[in-house]
C-alpha cells in the first residue's frame, strides 16, 4: 500500500514538472486584433528588413496554416469581419510605416488601417520598435496586454 501511494506520489509530480516545462517552454503569443471590410480582403503583417524572423501565424479564421514566415506574411480572408491574429516564433520588429526622408514624411501601409488592438503583447523579445505602430490611427491596446519585452530594443 505505501508503495503504491509513494509511486503515485512520484508519478503525480513527474507529470506536474513536465506540463511545468511544458509551460515554460510555450510562449504567450503576440495577440492583434484585425478589422476587414469586404469579402476577400487581405491583411499583411509588416515587416522590417535586417532583421532574422521565423514565426507562424493563426488567421483566427479557422483557416490551417503552417508556413514559417521569414518576412511580411499575408492572408485573404473570405468574409469581412474582425479577426484574432497570433503570431508565435522568432518576431521581432513589426513596422507599419516608414519614413519619406526626401519629403520628409510618414508613408503607412495599408495594414495600419486594419490593425485595430492589441489584445496581448506575449513573450516576444523586441529589436526595434522604430515606426512599428506610426500611422495606426485606430489602434488601441487592451487594458490587459500585459507589458512588451523591451529589453533589447535600441531604437524606438
Amino acid at each position: 500500500m505505501i508503495i503504491i501511494k509513494h509511486t503515485l506520489l512520484i508519478s503525480l509530480n513527474l507529470k506536474l514538472i513536465a506540463l511545468f516545462a511544458q509551460a515554460q517552454n510555450d510562449p504567450k503569443p503576440f495577440i492583434t486584433i484585425w478589422k476587414t471590410t469586404a469579402d476577400n480582403e487581405s491583411i499583411t503583417i509588416p515587416t522590417a528588413d535586417g532583421l532574422t524572423y521565423n514565426y507562424t501565424v493563426d488567421w483566427g479564421d479557422d483557416s490551417t496554416d503552417n508556413t514559417d514566415y521569414n518576412g511580411d506574411a499575408t492572408h485573404a480572408y473570405a468574409r469581412a469581419g474582425t479577426y484574432n491574429v497570433k503570431i508565435r516564433g522568432d518576431f521581432p520588429h513589426i513596422r507599419f510605416s516608414s519614413y519619406d526622408n526626401d519629403n520628409f514624411e510618414t508613408i503607412r501601409t495599408p495594414a495600419a488601417g486594419q490593425i485595430r488592438t492589441i489584445k496581448q503583447w506575449g513573450s516576444q523579445v523586441w529589436a526595434s520598435m522604430d515606426h512599428a505602430f506610426a500611422g495606426c490611427d485606430t489602434l488601441t491596446i487592451a487594458d490587459d496586454a500585459g507589458v512588451p519585452d523591451l529589453s533589447e530594443v535600441k531604437n524606438m
